[in-house]
This record gives structure tokens, sequence and C-alpha cells, in this order.
């Protein structure tokens, strides 16, 4: 996979230490092209710190 591009928002900082809760989840594909979302909440899951969207690009590979 390529990372074709990528999209994110800071809405709080992430300190070394700081409990959160991250995920990740498929939103869709078109072809070769998979696009995914990322989020990193507070440890109670409130507050949004950080969000993302990536569109990733399946390589093909020649038979060896």
């Amino acid at each position: 996979m390529l990372l074709g591009e990528m999209q994110a928002h800071l809405d709080r900082r992430v300190h070394v230490g700081d409990p959160c809760t991250v995920i990740g989840w498929r939103i869709g594909a078109d072809g070769r092209k998979h696009y995914a979302g990322t989020a990193i909440f507070d440890d109670e899951r409130r507050t949004l710190r950080f969000g993302a969207s990536a569109t990733w690009i399946a390589i093909e590979h020649e038979p060896a």
C-alpha cells in the first residue's frame, strides 16, 4: 500500500504518557484506492484530540 493523501486536524495536543483511545475505520474503496479514518480521543472518549482521513493506493505486484 502507498499513501496517496492524508488530511489531519489537531484539536488538542497529546502528550507522552497521556491516556487516550485511538480508533481507525475503513471508509470505503474504489478500485485500488482505499479510504480510512483515524481519531484520538481523551481517556474518557469524550474529547476529540486528533482526526485524520487518508487515501491508500494498493500496489499491484508482478508475479515472480
